[in-house]
């Protein structure tokens, strides 16, 4: 028998949906309209503890040997959606012993459960999406992230996928997100259509995939 996933946590959005807690200043913005033909999610803020915290994590799980595992967590914060829907990750919560590539449905949603509870045992946050690692494959959703972890797990369209190789030079990353119509995933497998460390600065419309070592020097 094949393994079912557990339903994992009843979320009240709307008790979420506010303004969060921090200035705009002490966020940085990937502008996702910009990048995406078509998206439901138009924009992602992050804070410095999120963003080095989801750093350190991939820092963590590199190997000199080049086998490092893939590791990931849970994005915590707020979404926005008095015209457009934006999204705020405003803390990193890991998952531990989670292997993406080989553990089944069953292993992930208790990864998932347990990071929940264990990232809003002393403040509230809606689960945003979620992080993981491609070491030395690039920036993309395969078809096992999109099929046994973001299908089952992250189904809301405000939830967003962050993909990071730490196997490159500047950590390229790509961020991706629900369909406009929420018909489907942008996943990178299918256009060349990313981000860049350009943008995250300027806003500018850069066909790359962008740079996290990047974003972490503008929190310096």
């Amino acid at each position: 028998m094949k393994d079912r996933p557990h339903i994992i946590i009843k979320q009240r959005r709307s008790t979420l949906e506010r303004t969060p807690p921090l200035s705009s200043e002490e966020y940085r913005c990937v502008n996702l309209r910009s990048r995406w033909q078509s998206t439901y999610v138009t924009a992602c803020h992050f804070t410095n503890e999120a963003a080095h915290a989801i750093g350190d994590w991939a820092a963590q799980s590199v190997r000199e040997d080049g086998a490092s595992p893939e590791v990931g967590g849970l994005l915590l914060g707020y979404v926005a959606t008095s015209d457009d829907c934006v999204v705020y990750v405003d803390r990193f919560q890991p998952f531990r012993e989670v292997d993406f590539a080989n553990n089944s449905l069953l292993v992930v949603s208790d990864a998932i459960r347990q990071a929940y509870e264990a990232g809003t045992s002393d403040r509230p946050g809606l689960i945003v999406g979620w992080f993981h690692t491609h070491p030395g494959h690039g920036p993309y959703l395969s078809t096992t992230d999109v099929n046994r972890t973001h299908l089952p797990f992250f189904r809301h369209p405000y939830q967003i996928a962050l993909v990071l190789d730490p196997h490159t030079p500047r950590w390229d990353t790509g961020i991706f997100s629900t369909l406009a119509d929420q018909t489907g995933l942008n996943t990178g497998r299918d256009t060349a259509q990313f981000y860049s460390s350009k943008e995250v600065a300027t806003g500018a419309a850069v066909s790359a995939v962008f740079s996290w070592k990047d974003l972490l020097a503008f929190f310096s």
